[in-house]
């Protein structure tokens, strides 16, 4: 889609208000429709110039909230909207030669071509509301849409305004208090357009790649009973409890001089480096699975104990339980069989906890962006 990138950073280079822009304000790519926004103006004059309505007057401010149709330079047919008397919505085919041949005539027409980030720039004088605006997009699920959405509308602006007002008044430890709340959140804020990373990992055929497509519930990875099927990372983007989560399958640890295996573990050892959560799977039918293994090298792991169904067959014929307590697994592991699909939601519910331990209430403010995490940060240090 024909969109100049913006300029990296907070804050995007401010248009200028008595020029009249066009941009498209769909998602880049191939779709169904297209939507264009012209604002500025000289709207009426450049769509004028451009579109026929099916009568015989030419748009007006008269035609406002009204959706005409009609012929863009007597190639295309096409809906347009006034919406108010500097901007005009014109809806076309969702093919990229549609949408190009509309922006290349409007900007012959006289308008300045910008992205939409850039005309949301103009649009709202709030720096908070802008970059929630500009994140909202890329939002992965509802709820960290829903976060974002609090921010842009205003949330976020009034808590801060709360804390200068206290800092004014000379209530220090009042306005700390506020500054270390929105501290936080600030691991939550910076994945809310960011999945977390999550690595398994453990020794060779533990059962990774299977508890892969359990938890994704389908087939994502290759399994085979032979040790070493996996050798180069496999990744899968997920969803657990409305909290965006990268999956990354990765090759077994332990001895080998087989140079492929050698340089799939270094990956693997990379991955658990850089990783948020570790889900360190263990055969539980073979206690000795995750000795030899350097200890320190997981961190704070979160213990799987898989192929559970080996070891006590009447429990995973049983119910599957999923209560959030379950007596000695915080301390034991996560007893789960990825095969039968046991033990998985609550495998679920443990690294939805991981992630976020205290999900915010109604009304609690998650700071997003990582420059405005960083500044609330230094903050609250000063």
């Amino acid at each position: 889609m024909p969109a100049p990138p913006g300029p990296q950073g907070w804050r995007l280079t401010m248009l200028d208000p008595e020029f009249t822009h066009v941009t498209v304000m769909t998602p880049r790519g191939i779709g169904a429709i297209a939507s264009c926004l012209v604002l500025g103006p000289d709207a009426f004059r450049a769509v004028n110039s451009c579109f026929s309505p099916r009568r015989e007057t030419p748009l007006s401010v008269e035609d406002q909230g009204r959706v005409l149709f009609g012929d863009w330079q007597g190639a295309e047919e096409l809906l347009v909207c006034v919406r108010d008397e500097k901007s005009i919505e014109v809806h076309c085919h969702g093919g990229l030669a549609a949408v190009t041949s509309i922006i290349t005539s409007l900007v012959a027409a006289g308008c300045k071509q910008c992205d939409s980030e850039q005309l949301h720039e103009l649009l709202e004088s709030d720096p908070l509301v802008r970059l929630a605006g500009r994140l909202l997009p890329a939002a992965p699920t509802a709820r960290t849409a829903g976060l974002i959405l609090e921010q842009y509308r205003g949330g976020l602006a009034g808590t801060l305004e709360k804390i200068l007002q206290e800092l004014e008044r000379g209530e220090a430890s009042t306005a700390l208090s506020r500054l270390e709340q929105l501290c936080d959140f600030s691991d939550l804020g910076r994945h809310l357009v960011k999945p977390w990373q999550v690595c398994l990992a453990g020794a060779p055929n533990v059962g990774k790649s299977s508890l892969l497509n359990a938890l994704v519930g389908y087939q994502r990875a290759i399994v085979n009973e032979q040790a070493g099927t996996t050798r180069d990372q496999l990744t899968v983007t997920t969803v657990v409890d409305g909290w965006p989560l990268e999956l990354i399958d990765t090759a077994g640890l332990g001895e080998s001089d087989q140079p492929l295996e050698k340089a799939g573990m270094e990956l693997t050892r990379a991955c658990i480096e850089s990783a948020d959560v570790v889900l360190l799977v263990t055969d539980a039918s073979r206690p000795g699975s995750v000795n030899g293994l350097p200890a320190g090298q997981f961190g704070d792991p979160l213990l799987v104990l898989n192929k559970w169904d080996l070891v006590d067959t009447a429990a995973v014929a049983g119910p599957d339980r999923c209560e959030k307590s379950d007596p000695g697994e915080s301390h034991d592991g996560v007893r789960v069989s990825a095969t039968c699909g046991w033990g998985i939601k609550r495998l679920l519910d443990h690294l939805s906890r991981r992630l976020v331990p205290s999900p915010p209430v109604d009304g609690q403010q998650v700071p997003c962006g990582d420059e405005l995490i960083d500044a609330i940060g230094q903050a609250a240090r000063a």
